[in-house]
Parts: structure tokens; sequence; C-alpha cells
């Protein structure tokens, strides 16, 4: 599947490190890294504290955290400034890392629709409001715009809906940032790191409590913003053709693609990807299930399947299983038997069970069958070892399917 030129897979990584020389660095610095993340563990706490008692939109507030944050590794330069345009109440940004938004926040007091059922109090250090996402389109953009109208700080929007690699395409858009009838202010992000330890901010499966762990263990992380000329909405333009058009400038800027693939898109494929090894393990794991359950049928015909599958899923040893049925440790009603007590004193029961008795009387190994496999002499010679193992065990087995049937009465 590809959109604009660019395959799905390419918009985001797969590992932390791209390259296998990678390593070499992290091997020397990870004892320095693994303290440096403890100490800065701490440090962080300081600034959520900070962040609660000074005013959000202040400067000495984004001067301050700006100060702990640096303590922290996290360093966000600002480009093309004179473009900002502080009437704007909207914000667009690509996303990348869960920090963008902190990042924006450092240097541009904003508000993030918040999707999770946090403490107001939490909410509001983290950079977050809750605008009504989870009750639908309507409820957001109507308290979207009321928050505009009553507030001076902006509404921050990541229209992608998920973070990408920032390396080779934009996500679609979402329309609803371009639905509020006001102007917009693209905001690009770019992140990078030190050369010797270019670890990537976030990969496909990452969980935002590892990607804040490699925050914390690197020595720094590069948060570049670049503001583009604000954009409005034309008089004949419909809102997705507006936020389409707003997507090419951002990703044109970027020196990526606009493509036409959405978040939903991008967990069907994180879906795919990381559950494809599962899934193959699972099946493989089933095949050989149903490879033993045939043996164990093949020795013991009468024994129901669901009661050989589910000892198996125990033992998961073909003699094992077959050692415990036949002492008894299991107890079951043999199918065949089950079958004849169904039509007892019939014609065809009558007619069975005489047989039985025939072949039972014919062959009185099945009555007392052998049980000598030993031998008395030890082969020197491997293969002959061998050989003599694999005639010992069908022997065995023989020996126990002879017994099966005596007790049994199968044929």
């Amino acid at each position: 599947m590809s959109s604009a030129g660019v395959s799905l897979d390419r918009l985001f990584h797969l590992h932390r490190f791209q390259k296998t020389i990678d390593y070499f660095p992290l091997f020397f610095y990870f004892p320095f890294g693994i303290s440096l993340a403890v100490v800065r563990f701490f440090i962080g706490c300081h600034a959520f504290l900070a962040a609660c008692i000074l005013p959000k939109s202040s400067a000495f507030r984004r001067f301050v955290l700006r100060s702990i944050c640096f303590v922290l590794g996290i360093v966000v330069r600002q480009e093309n400034c004179h473009y900002r345009a502080k009437q704007v109440k909207v914000i667009i940004s690509n996303h990348i890392t869960i920090l963008d938004h902190l990042a924006v926040d450092l240097v541009l007091s904003s508000i993030l629709p918040s999707v999770w059922d946090l403490p107001n109090l939490l909410s509001w250090l983290l950079g977050f409001k809750d605008l009504g996402v989870k009750k639908g389109r309507d409820v957001l953009l109507q308290n979207v715009k009321k928050h505009t109208k009553e507030s001076q700080i902006p509404v921050l929007a990541f229209p992608e809906g998920a973070t990408t690699n920032g390396n080779v395409g934009l996500l679609k858009f979402s329309t609803w940032p371009f639905s509020l009838d006001q102007p917009v202010q693209p905001v690009l992000i770019t992140v990078s790191r030190l050369p010797l330890l270019d670890i990537s901010p976030s990969t496909l499966d990452s969980r935002w409590w590892s990607d804040i762990f490699w925050f914390l263990f690197t020595p720094f992380t590069f948060f570049t913003l670049r503001y583009l000329p604000y954009m409005d909405k034309k008089p004949d333009e419909t809102t997705e053709e507006f936020a389409r058009r707003v997507q090419y400038v951002m990703a044109h800027e970027l020196g990526i693609k606009a493509t036409c693939f959405t978040c939903v898109e991008k967990v069907a494929y994180a879906t795919r990807k990381l559950c494809l090894p599962l899934t193959s393990f699972q099946q493989q794991n089933e095949i050989n299930l149903n490879e033993m359950i045939n043996q164990v049928k093949g020795v013991l015909p009468n024994v129901p399947l669901d009661l050989i599958r589910h000892d198996l899923i125990i033992t998961k040893n073909v003699d094992l299983t077959i050692s415990r049925i036949l002492e008894g440790s299991i107890n079951y009603i043999p199918e065949l038997k089950h079958l004849y007590s169904l039509s007892q004193g019939s014609e065809k029961f009558q007619k069975t069970k005489c047989l039985c008795d025939a072949v039972a009387k014919d062959l009185p190994a099945l009555r007392s069958p052998s049980t000598n496999s030993t031998t008395d002499s030890f082969k020197k010679s491997s293969k002959d070892r061998i050989k003599l193992y694999e005639e010992r065990k069908a022997q065995l087995i023989k020996n126990a399917r002879m017994r099966y049937i005596n007790k049994h009465c199968v044929l």
C-alpha cells in the first residue's frame, strides 16, 4: 500500500536504533545514562511543582520550565518567530513524540484537548484540557469555539492523530481544527539527538513510559519549532480542501510527502505487524498439538479427542498421555463402548460382542500381551542402539494397544 509514492511502513520506526553500529556507544554510555535518568526523574517532579504554582500564560513560568527542561535534556529552539501571529487561537503542528505538546508549551502557552480521564489539576500541569473529545465531534467543536472566545491561550492540535518518524511523510489531517471558522498557525516540529546516541524518540509499538525513559536517558533531545505564516480558509474552499492545503504546505516545508494514510490505518498496520509473529507461533503450536493428538488417537482409537487434547495441553508429551490413559489416571467413556451402550439389545450389538469373544479366543496375546521388550546384550554401535530403541518403543506401543483392545473388546 502506498500514498503519494510513500509506503505506510516507512512512516514509522520499528526499532530505537536504526543501525547495528549505534549499539556500540550505548554499551559504554549505559551506566551513566541509567544514573542520569534516575536523577532527572526527581528533577522532573520539581518541574511539575513549578508548573502548578506559576500562572499558565506568564513569561516567567515559561522561563523557569525551559530552564528545568534543559536540565532534563529537553532543548527547544524557535525559528521564523516573526511569523507568529498572537491573534491566532488555533495552532496546527505535526506529531513526532509524546512530548511535542510540552515543547510547544515551553515557548508558547497552549492547551491540548485531552483524550484521557485525568484529574483537572494533573491535566492542567500536563497542558491538557477536557474539551469533550470523547463526547463527539460536535461537542468538541462547541467547547473549542467557546474556549477561543473566552481565553487568550490558544488551542494546540495535532491533526495527524498519531505520531510518525517525521522523516518521510505526514498522515492525513483530521478536519476538526479547520472547522472552527478561524485562521490556523502552522508550526513545524523536528526532533534530533546527538549523533553518537541517535535513539528514535518513538517507535511503532512504544508506550508512553518507555518514550519518557529514553528522553531522560539520552543526554539531550533537541526540538526545533519553525513557524509558518498563518493560513485562513478561502471563501470557495471546503473544510476538507482547507485541511489538505495546510497539510501540503507543511509537508513541503518539511521536505516530506503529504499522504492519504490515516491514524486508523496506522493502528491497523501496527496490529498486523506486531501480532503476526504471535499468530504464526500459535499456528505452529496448534499444528504440533494436532500431530500429537493423531499419534495418541492411533494408539488409543476409542479415547475421545477432547480428552486427548486436554491432557496433551497439560503433559505436552505423547508417551506420558498414553501412559496416563492406560494406567486409569483419566476416567472416560470409550467412544465405541458408548455407542454400544446406546444400542444394547440390538442384533448388531450382539453380533459384535460375539465377534469380540471369538477374536479374544483366537488371539491369546490380547489377554496377556508380551512385555518382554528388554535385551540381554548391549549394542556397541550407536546405530544398533538406536535401532534397538526404536524396536523396543514399537513393541511397547503394540503391547499397550493390545492391552487396550483386550480391556475394552475393541478391534
